[in-house]
C-alpha cells in the first residue's frame, strides 16, 4: 500500500493544473476504495476456503465415523472368531482326547479278539479231539459189545446143546425102562407091531420132554437182561442198526426176540433142526 500510495502521488502531482488538497482526498479515497475491494476480496476468498474446509472436514468426518464403524464391526467380528477359535480348540482338544480314548479301546478290542480267537481255536482243537475219542471210545464199545454178544450166542448155543443132549440121553434111559418094565421078551424079540409103539411113544415122550422149561440158573437171565440193555445203548448210540447174527444160527431165535416171545420157545424150536447137525460130531 506504500508503495502504491507512494506511486499515485507522484502521478497526480505531475499532473497541472490540480489543487493539493483536493488531490490528497481524491487519492485517500481511491486508496479506501481499493483496501476495501482488497479486504471483500480476501473476505471471500477466506470465506470460499473455509467452506471448502468444512466441507473436507464434513466429508473427512463421515469417512472417519464409518471406518470408525467397520472398525468396531471388524473388532466384533474379531472377538467372535477369536471366541469360535477357542470353542473350535476345545472342541479339538476334546476329539484328540477321545480319539486317543477309542484308540486306546480299539487296541484292547484287538487284543481281546486276539484271545478270544486263541481261546476258539484251543476250544475247537479241543473238541476235535473229544470227537476223536468219542468214535475211538465208541468203535471199542461197539466191538466190545459185538464180541460179547458172540460169546454170550456161542455160550447158548453150546448150552441149548448140552440141554439137548442131556434131554435125548433122559428119553433114551426112559423108553429103555419103559420097554424093560412092560416085557423083557418084547426087549429081546419086540413083535413087529411093537416096533410102531415103541417109535410113537418114543416121539411122543420126546416131545414131551421138549415142552420141558429150560433149566437155567436166575444168573443167566440176569446177564441176558444186561446183555439185552446193551444192546438197547449201542442202537441209541448209533442210528443204524448192527444187530449180530451167527450164520449157524437159526432165524427163528431172532426173530421170536424181536416179536417178544419168550428165549425157551425159540430155543425148543431150534433144538430140533440143531440135532441133525450137532449130533453127527459127537
Amino acid at each position: 500500500l506504500a508503495s502504491y500510495v507512494s506511486a499515485e502521488p507522484a502521478g497526480e502531482l505531475s499532473k497541472p493544473g490540480l489543487p493539493a488538497a483536493d488531490s490528497k482526498a481524491s487519492f485517500e479515497a481511491h486508496v479506501r476504495e481499493k483496501f476495501n475491494r482488497m479486504v471483500e476480496a480476501v473476505d471471500k476468498t477466506i470465506e470460499k476456503r473455509i467452506d471448502k474446509l468444512t466441507k473436507e472436514l464434513s466429508q473427512k468426518t463421515a469417512e472417519l465415523l464409518e471406518v470408525r464403524a467397520a472398525f468396531v464391526q471388524l473388532s466384533q467380528k474379531k472377538q467372535e472368531v477369536q471366541r469360535r477359535e477357542r470353542a473350535l480348540s476345545r472342541q479339538v482338544d476334546v476329539a484328540v482326547e477321545m480319539i486317543a480314548a477309542l484308540k486306546q479301546r480299539l487296541s484292547e478290542s484287538e487284543e481281546e479278539l486276539h484271545r478270544k480267537e486263541e481261546e476258539v481255536v484251543t476250544f475247537n482243537h479241543f473238541l476235535e479231539e473229544a470227537a476223536e475219542k468219542e468214535v475211538r471210545g465208541k468203535a471199542r464199545l461197539q466191538h466190545f459189545i459185538e464180541n460179547l454178544l458172540q460169546r454170550v450166542d456161542l455160550a447158548e448155543r453150546q448150552l441149548e446143546y448140552y440141554q439137548n443132549q442131556q434131554m435125548v440121553c433122559n428119553h433114551t434111559d426112559v423108553s429103555k425102562h419103559m420097554v424093560r418094565q412092560q416085557s423083557p421078551s418084547l426087549h429081546c424079540h419086540p413083535p413087529p407091531g411093537a416096533k410102531g409103539l415103541h417109535l410113537e411113544f418114543g416121539r411122543g415122550s420126546q416131545h414131551a420132554s421138549y415142552n420141558i422149561p429150560d433149566a437155567k440158573p436166575h444168573s443167566f437171565q440176569k446177564g441176558r437182561i444186561l446183555l439185552k440193555k446193551a444192546k438197547d445203548e449201542k442202537a441209541s448210540l448209533q442210528p443204524v442198526k448192527c444187530f449180530y447174527e451167527p450164520v449157524d444160527c437159526p432165524r427163528e431165535i431172532w426173530r421170536a426176540q424181536k416179536k417178544g416171545e419168550p428165549v425157551c420157545s425159540a430155543r425148543k424150536v431150534s433144538a430140533k433142526s440143531k440135532m441133525g447137525k450137532k449130533v453127527k460130531p459127537l
